[in-house]
């Protein structure tokens, strides 16, 4: 099963094993990322939630979300940082692409 999972999700072997070990202990939250420390986040919450609110207006089009935050902020980042504001909203199931 653990091999079939690694191959499913692209981890090691060692990753799927610990994520089963922490549904058996924990359950559905101990598979949840715990905080970690770290440099701050590059948006603020209330930045985060207004670039959600884009892609809730249009999930097709994550690049123009991201872009339209980084001019109305004045920051910028990489996609991969807004992957991660997505990825930390739960919204894994309606991830849009960035391609």
């Amino acid at each position: 099963m653990i091999p079939r999972l690694s191959e499913l999700f692209e981890s090691q072997h060692e990753t799927v094993s610990s994520w089963l070990g922490k549904w058996e202990t924990e359950g559905l939250i101990g598979l949840y990322d715990c905080p970690r420390s770290g440099r701050p986040t590059r948006f603020s919450e209330e930045e985060q939630a207004i670039f959600l609110g884009y892609i809730d207006e249009n999930q097709h089009q994550a690049k123009a979300a991201a872009a339209r935050l980084q001019e109305e902020t004045g920051k910028e980042a990489s996609l991969d940082t807004f992957k991660r504001v997505l990825k930390k909203s739960l919204r894994l199931e309606t991830l849009p692409t960035f391609s």
